[in-house]
């Protein structure tokens, strides 16, 4: 075995990442940030495949300056085989906790690979 003496690649969150959370069945991680945003990440290749900012859109929260503190992506269902023969794919999920108790939850478009970076790559999807 060689050992890695440089890192594969460097993604640039643009702030202070506060939690990190890899997935390698679906190849790719999410990061929550001190800049409010949660970033969505290959990890393949280091590309940001999206980010947006979950907290402060509605009237309740539109004085807090809510961020996520931590963000982990999560498979709300698993894949199964209806009586018909169709298949139902599995349901994943990126769910966030904010800074001031709030939870936000955001689902995630995989195809039937498993592959959420190509699927987002190929509608010129962005969650921004």
């Amino acid at each position: 075995l060689e050992t890695q003496k440089e890192p594969l690649y460097e993604l640039d969150a643009g702030c202070e990442v506060l939690s990190i959370t890899v997935n390698n069945k679906l190849g790719c991680g999410v990061a929550a940030t001190a800049s409010q945003k949660v970033v969505l990440f290959s990890i393949e290749d280091g590309e940001i495949l999206a980010e947006w900012k979950p907290f402060g859109k509605s009237e309740i929260n539109k004085r807090k300056r809510e961020f996520a503190r931590s963000a982990v992506i999560v498979q709300n269902d698993v894949e199964e085989t209806l009586p018909n023969g169709e298949i139902r794919e599995a349901v994943w999920s990126v769910v966030c906790g904010g800074s001031e108790g709030s939870m936000y939850q955001k689902r995630l478009n995989i195809d039937s690979m498993a592959i959420l970076a190509n699927a987002l790559r190929n509608r010129g999807e962005t969650l921004r």
